[in-house]
């Protein structure tokens, strides 16, 4: 790992701690006529389920989105915008604007833009801009990604994610971006402005994502400041290493471990059982940092009989697909494990605090 850590030893890379932006964003435009309400004294705590799925393990909520019966909607804090099947939403609005979105996998959603209604357990959100999802696609950078190999009769065989199977067919992205776009954080647009993660830690048991949370509530927890992407600045440590990597890091409970994306690096799995640290260290409580202390795991081989092969404890570097994107960690889920984490969207602010363990 020390000789690693010197090969990555660029400037522009290593010991680059990128600041976050401390600055409060503007009012959320309201999307819905129970948005102001939304905003005043409505709370609802929504249970969030885990099973491992396909290796990786998936967090998700039950939600009815527009008309069609409840489905299963992939909780995902590393994206962002409400994304259906078309066949959960049969009732969409005509000539609805097209839209393509991708992920880091590959995977490309193609749709269009309606405006539904969104509930969970009976209660009422919001109505609120979703992309009705018609295909999935591959990247032209990643051709060979899960898409391509479906059968295109069935398109939605492993979800709406292209990864994942045919049950879930919604992901909801919840990210902090600053902006609004076509398809926004589904929960500012119903009006909500702070809401808890806190995710099940194992199979069977529930967590809960809690709206309309109060702010007198969240006293105890260590605010960090996000920058216009939604991005923390984190530092990625190894024990004895003589450098650090500090980049945005990306909070994400869609993705399965920890992933380190950089450009003009061979994809590679750090080595296992290596004490490591992820340090949250630009915080807005004066002296104050979270540390995420972890060892590094092994990654499975694919003929394994693990049902998770994917470990949240395993560290990749991956290359960048596109030459002209900043370098970034991406946490996976691994945070959450240890910390109950909330958003607040007016302060454009991430607040964690410790797990009981």
């Amino acid at each position: 790992m020390l000789k690693l850590l010197k090969k990555l030893s660029i400037p522009t890379i290593l010991l680059c701690c990128v600041s976050a932006s401390n600055s409060k964003v503007g009012t959320t435009p309201d999307y819905s006529e129970n948005a102001k309400a939304n905003q005043l004294n409505y709370r609802l705590s929504i249970p969030i389920m885990t099973r491992v799925v396909a290796g990786n393990r998936v967090y998700y909520i039950r939600l009815r989105i527009g008309d069609g019966p409840e489905t299963n909607v992939i909780l995902d804090t590393g994206s962002i915008g409400l994304r259906v099947i078309s066949a959960v939403v049969q009732n969409r609005a005509k000539n609805g604007r097209p839209i393509i979105y991708h992920f880091e996998s590959g995977s490309e959603l193609h749709g269009s833009v309606s405006n539904e209604n969104i509930s969970a357990g009976g209660h009422m959100l919001g109505t609120v801009p979703v992309q009705v999802v018609d295909k999935l696609r591959c990247t032209s950078q990643v051709p060979a990604c899960a898409v391509a190999r479906l059968d295109p009769s069935t398109p939605f065989a492993q979800g709406i994610d292209g990864r994942s199977n045919q049950e879930f067919g919604a992901i909801m992205g919840i990210r902090l971006f600053a902006r609004d776009r076509a398809v926004p954080n589904p929960l500012r647009a119903a009006g909500f402005k702070l809401w808890v993660v806190k995710l099940p830690l194992r199979d069977g048991e529930q967590g809960a994502l809690t709206l309309g949370v109060s702010p007198t509530e969240l006293s105890n927890f260590t605010r960090i400041a996000v920058d216009t992407n939604g991005s923390l600045t984190a530092c990625l440590d190894s024990s004895g290493a003589t450098q650090l990597i500090c980049l945005p890091t990306v909070l994400d409970t869609g993705d399965p471990h920890v992933f380190v994306y950089l450009q003009n690096v061979k994809n590679q799995v750090l080595p296992a059982n290596m004490p490591m640290k992820l340090v949250f260290a630009n915080t807005l409580n004066a002296g104050q940092k979270v540390v995420v202390e972890f060892t590094s795991a092994k990654n499975q081989d694919k003929e394994s009989q693990e049902a998770l092969r994917y470990n949240p404890n395993l560290v990749s570097l991956r290359q960048l697909k596109n030459p002209q994107e900043p370098p970034y960690i991406n946490s996976g889920y691994l945070p959450f494990l240890d910390y109950l984490i909330y958003f607040d969207a007016d302060e454009q602010v991430i607040g964690m605090r410790a797990r009981p363990r």
